[in-house]
């Protein structure tokens, strides 16, 4: 509690409270980050990474409490659960994209979960990197990039995981577009 007082400039006894208890203060400063995750699965696809872009505006409303959970989460002991919600939200997101095609074999919801987590722990990384502002680009520059990646990447684990493609997800011409950089 102390490491969250000196972090948050508030006095334990203010903390206790307004929250009750240090589980009430994670609840109220992580929750809204994973529902903010969980909402922009309502809004419409409207291409590679229109989700991504629909969190990072939401995500620039609430800066710190996603880079806690997105950096300091991961990586204690204590709170890795909350990072681990968060790439449960993202993955749940990403599902249907890894979706098994009809004449993909058997097993392929499972690969498909497996493909999801992975584009999910990129998802998360590069939430952290673009509100960091490390990155060095214009969010236009990322839209490119990351839909560049993603869609590569889609492609990919789509083959390797044995899911068969579908090109409901992505337009088609972003699609023969990356096999043909790809072969």
């Amino acid at each position: 509690m102390n490491e969250l007082s000196a972090r948050l400039g508030l006095a334990k006894p203010i903390i206790y409270r307004l929250f009750g208890s240090r589980s009430g203060l994670e609840s109220a400063i992580f929750e809204p980050v994973i529902r903010m995750v969980e909402s922009s699965q309502t809004t419409p696809f409207t291409g590679a990474g229109s989700h991504m872009f629909k969190i990072l505006e939401m995500a620039r409303e609430n800066r710190k409490a996603t880079l806690l959970v997105l950096r300091d989460c991961r990586t204690s002991p204590a709170h890795v659960h909350w990072f681990n919600t968060l790439l449960d939200a993202f993955t749940a997101n990403l599902l249907v994209a890894y979706r098994p095609a009809a004449d993909a074999p058997s097993g392929g919801e499972e690969r498909g979960a497996v493909a999801a987590r992975a584009m999910a722990r990129f998802y998360a990384d590069s939430l952290a990197e673009w509100l960091e502002d490390r990155d060095g680009l214009t969010d236009e520059g990322r839209a490119q990039l990351f839909k560049d990646v993603i869609t590569a990447w889609w492609t990919a684990a789509r083959s390797v995981h044995q899911l068969g493609m579908i090109d409901r997800i992505f337009p088609k011409d972003a699609i023969q577009s990356v096999r043909k950089k790809i072969e």
